[in-house]
């Protein structure tokens, strides 16, 4: 109950409360394409998540998602124990708690008794947020390695070309395959064994890139599978067909970039942007990665020349 008055701190972080995609436009309000951070995170809302990723993340990381109340009381109890006699170290973190750690990490705000605050305030929570907009916050803002930050960004790095996502496409051109609004987003697209890859990834997204090391990606994601068959979350056809399925390779990757259409155009824009959205020369850190994520994920209709 000590740290319940952190929740709003948390919840006020201008990332949790405003999340839209920014987009730049030519002078007749043609689209140039996303107006992206050098590292950039696509915002996707929860309608336009794959059903399977849901699936997927919550087989691995958290199977009581649902149900939990924030916190695995026996996850804790084991890591406790584990750690007064000496055993290996366990996180022992629920999906909220991990979103939470990732919050606090932002923040520069972590303590001695990080676990125990952090399972505290995901206790809190989750009485004031949905399960739906914690876990949609969590997909959006988790790691995939690769320069892919948020699902939207990892469905486009390592399975784009196979759903029809093509960067240096006109953001007005063909509107087939997946990618930015008015097409569907690519993490709608994905396949069970391709969530499977991806949740399988963020423990450890450097150990588990299937670029570098294919075999320990490969077996990582059929675990999932496993998980996902057991948990009556797939079926067994789709099953093995994941199994059959290979992951990507380096010539499957699109790496995230500035928008096709005019990219020396959109890097010259962005210092401008940003001061005009209040980003200035002596800031705090803080100030600045707050105005920095209006910028980029205020939801801006950006017209140029």
């Amino acid at each position: 109950m000590a740290v319940a008055s952190d929740v709003p701190e948390l919840e006020n972080q201008q990332q949790y409360r405003v999340q839209e995609n920014s987009y730049l436009y030519d002078d007749h309000w043609n689209p140039i394409g996303i107006f992206q951070a050098p590292d950039p995170e696509v915002i996707d809302s929860w309608d336009r998540i794959s059903p399977t990723m849901i699936n997927a993340i919550i087989s691995v990381e958290d199977r009581r998602f649902w149900t939990d109340p924030g916190v695995d009381i026996r996850g804790i109890a084991r890591a406790f124990i584990s750690d007064v006699t000496g055993g290996a170290t366990q996180g022992a973190s629920t999906i909220t708690e991990q979103f939470v750690k990732n919050a606090l990490q932002e923040q520069g705000n972590r303590t001695v008794f990080e676990k125990l605050r952090e399972a505290a305030l995901a206790y809190h929570l989750t009485r004031k947020w949905k399960k739906v907009t914690i876990l949609d916050q969590y997909l959006n803002s988790i790691y995939f390695g690769n320069g892919a930050y948020g699902v939207e960004s990892a469905a486009r790095v390592y399975f784009g070309k196979v759903h029809g996502y093509d960067p240096n496409a006109p953001a007005d051109g063909n509107k087939s395959g997946c990618g930015d609004y008015p097409l569907p987003s690519c993490a709608s697209k994905l396949y069970p064994w391709e969530s499977a890859l991806l949740a399988g990834m963020v423990a450890n997204p450097s150990a588990f890139n299937p670029l570098a090391f294919p075999a320990a990606a490969t077996a990582r994601r059929d675990l999932v599978l496993k998980d996902m068959l057991l948990q009556h979350l797939i079926t067994t056809a789709k099953y093995d067909q994941g199994l059959a399925a290979k992951v990507p390779s380096a010539s499957d990757l699109q790496q995230p970039q500035e928008p096709p259409a005019a990219p020396y155009f959109t890097s010259w824009l962005r210092p401008q942007i940003l001061a005009a959205m209040g980003v200035k020369p002596g800031d705090s850190p803080s100030a600045a990665a707050i105005a920095e994520y209006r910028a980029y994920y205020g939801g801006l209709r950006i017209r140029t020349t």
